[in-house]
């Protein structure tokens, strides 16, 4: 039997297709995971910036705190404004003004560490359906001098 090296363009394209698709899939149902979890006995929390990460994979982060009931959590959350159109997302750009600052915290009240969003851009709000409150409003305004 003899064995032919060279792959034909289906196959090529087969490849390309799989090598693209299952990273792709594998982050939206990781995020729809996330999405369906944070939204499940949900509540609101004030939490404070303490840190800001670039991950590679996983893009950039802002940590936080916030108190629930008894217990402080530390955790981290993507901006939810990232997209191809920019290859950073607004926390990079505003991290220097609002570490230190607190914002509120939307999370799951099941495993708060795990399922939280800091939310400071329109975006993060509107991702949950929640009113971007007034007193924000100069995030918008440093963004757009961005």
């Amino acid at each position: 039997m003899k064995f032919d090296k060279k792959l034909k363009p289906p196959m090529i394209l087969l490849v390309c297709v799989l090598g693209i698709g299952i990273p792709f899939f594998s982050e939206y149902f990781s995020n729809r995971k996330f999405d369906q979890a944070i939204r499940t006995n949900s509540s609101l929390a004030i939490g404070k910036v303490y840190g800001y990460k670039n991950h590679r994979k996983q893009g950039e982060k802002l940590e936080f705190e916030f108190k629930f009931g008894d217990k402080m959590f530390y955790a981290s959350s993507s901006c939810s404004d990232f997209g191809l159109r920019t290859f950073e997302g607004s926390y990079n750009r505003l991290y220097p003004i609002i570490k230190g600052k607190s914002f509120p915290v939307f999370f799951s009240k099941d495993n708060p560490t795990k399922y939280s969003k800091i939310l400071i851009t329109s975006a993060d709000f509107k991702e949950y359906g929640l009113i971007y409150p007034d007193s924000l409003k100069w995030i918008e305004i440093i963004l757009k001098d961005f």
